[in-house]
């Protein structure tokens, strides 16, 4: 058994807010630099945070050139819509980024995804809730095996140094401090 951590999150069927049809690991975490988070379009909860602060990464992380790829999921894949996911990118202006994709995938892949990606709540009455569900930004570099997850909550920047240092960029962490 590989002890790539990658290979436990399902290779689930997504679609994106552009209405293209993609492989979750394959596409997105395959050999990649990735930062994931879990949000819904009506959500006036944690989702809004959560979209701000992994604008700020990726703002960080595009000012120093690196590659990286974001994936926001909904949690409500049975309201959610591929036009629903384009207006809540174009609201926080993350729609015209083609390394940062607003996803949906089926109700019944949506479980074993969180689950794998660590977004899960051991209560089964609160994990079932959508409105409850976790705030958490799960991130790692595909190519060197290094993955973790953070509260999205937590002050941007500090969000962004770790996953500069998670993601173990060593160059970019320097310039990053020295910033």
């Amino acid at each position: 058994m590989s002890n790539q951590i990658s290979l436990q999150f399902p290779d689930v069927t997504v679609q994106n807010h552009r209405g293209e049809t993609r492989k979750f690991r394959t596409d997105y975490v395959t050999g990649r630099r990735v930062l994931i988070g879990f949000i819904y379009c009506q959500c006036d909860g944690i989702c809004p945070t959560t979209t701000k602060h992994m604008a700020r990464i990726h703002q960080v992380l595009r000012e120093r050139k690196l590659d990286f790829q974001f994936v926001s999921i909904t949690v409500t894949p049975h309201q959610d819509t591929v036009r629903d996911l384009h207006d809540y990118a174009e609201i926080y202006e993350q729609h015209r980024w083609k390394n940062w994709d607003f996803v949906r995938c089926s109700p019944e892949d949506l479980k074993p995804l969180r689950y794998a990606l660590g977004a899960y709540d051991p209560n089964p009455a609160i994990d079932g809730d959508y409105r409850q569900h976790s705030g958490l930004l799960t991130f790692g570099n595909d190519r060197t095996n290094r993955w973790s997850a953070l509260p999205a909550g937590m002050n941007a920047d500090e969000l962004a140094f770790t996953v500069l240092r998670i993601t173990r960029d060593a160059a970019k962490l320097k310039d990053y401090l020295q910033s």
